[in-house]
């Protein structure tokens, strides 16, 4: 019986170790795609955690500023930021009164007193009220800011006499563009 093999054939064991090979390769490829898979769950898991953690971190620290921003101390920081923005407004619109007042008082007639000055900013109108002796000083008056290049419109309102004889008028002047001085 020497030339007797009793082992399998060659052939059928090695099909057998082919599929046991195939059969060990897949599930290696399936252990492995779940390992990666598991990773990638646990991955995203750990990344959303994470940044929840500190978007909570954060939203606390938001809370505990909002609180100490708010109240008394805030309301007076506002206020005052308000009040700047106000007044730098006011400012940069502001009209040198003084200006005004020095160009009627270069047009004045000696023989008028003023008794009343009003300017209104809006408008850019200048209201004077005022006595005299005489209706040629009141006319020399009118003619006289009406000459003026800073003064436009000017018109006479109220005129009357009074008891001791003196004229008491009103007169209206436009300002024109950029005759007044504005205040810096």
């Amino acid at each position: 019986m020497v030339g007797i093999n009793l082992s399998q054939s060659t052939q059928s064991k090695k099909e057998l170790s082919d599929r046991r090979s195939l059969f060990d390769r897949s599930i290696v490829v399936v252990v492995v795609l779940f390992l990666v898979t598991l990773a990638a769950w646990g991955g995203t898991w750990w990344y959303t955690k994470t940044y929840d953690d500190k978007i909570s971190q954060l939203e606390s620290m938001i809370a505990q500023d909002t609180t100490k921003l708010s109240g008394k101390r805030a309301d007076r920081v506002a206020d005052f930021s308000n009040r700047l923005t106000l007044i730098g407004q006011n400012l940069d619109a502001a009209v040198d009164t003084s200006s005004i007042l020095g160009e009627l008082e270069q047009n004045m007639v000696p023989e008028v007193r003023l008794t009343m000055y009003e300017y209104n900013r809006n408008d850019r109108i200048v209201s004077i009220s005022g006595v005299t002796s005489s209706f040629r000083y009141l006319a020399a008056q009118v003619i006289s800011l009406k000459k003026d290049s800073s003064f436009s419109q000017v018109k006479v309102g109220d005129v009357s006499s009074d008891e001791n004889g003196l004229i008491k008028f009103s007169v209206t002047a436009d300002l024109i563009g950029d005759a007044v001085v504005v205040a810096k």
